[in-house]
């Protein structure tokens, strides 16, 4: 069923159909995040590739793909530039995986546990680290 909203002509068209029959609510943006006390400056992932260096081996966190619809996007655009080859060389980091979301990704960066991310929701007050 159609339906515009009071305001919708100022919703970006990107995230409604012509038509009225969906409207985007929120958006979520996802971004690498790291931890500015522990990651090098010659470190800081600027790319997927990044993640695969030597001192991020063990160190790295995400949402579970398999539970979280957003880290599966992050997933599969990673895999769309670079391949599943990427994903057996990703998996050789020892990354951890959780599935209570990314707050947690967030929180285990900030707190150091982990030294980065590429999954993070850039609206997770915790990544002030």
């Amino acid at each position: 069923m159609s339906f515009r909203p009071e305001g919708s002509q100022e919703i970006d068209p990107a995230f409604k159909d012509e038509d009225g029959t969906f409207t985007t609510v929120h958006v979520n943006t996802i971004s690498y995040a790291y931890n500015t006390q522990l990651v090098q400056p010659d470190d800081v992932p600027k790319s997927a590739l990044d993640f695969l260096k030597a001192p991020f081996q063990g160190k790295l966190i995400t949402t579970d793909p398999s539970e979280d619809d957003a880290g599966l996007m992050a997933f599969r655009s990673i895999i769309e530039t670079y391949g599943w080859d990427y994903m057996d060389k990703y998996m050789d980091q020892k990354p951890s995986f959780v599935t209570s979301g990314h707050a947690s990704v967030s929180n285990a960066v900030a707190a150091g546990e982990k030294l980065a991310t590429f999954d993070s929701h850039l609206d997770d007050a915790a990544i002030e680290a």
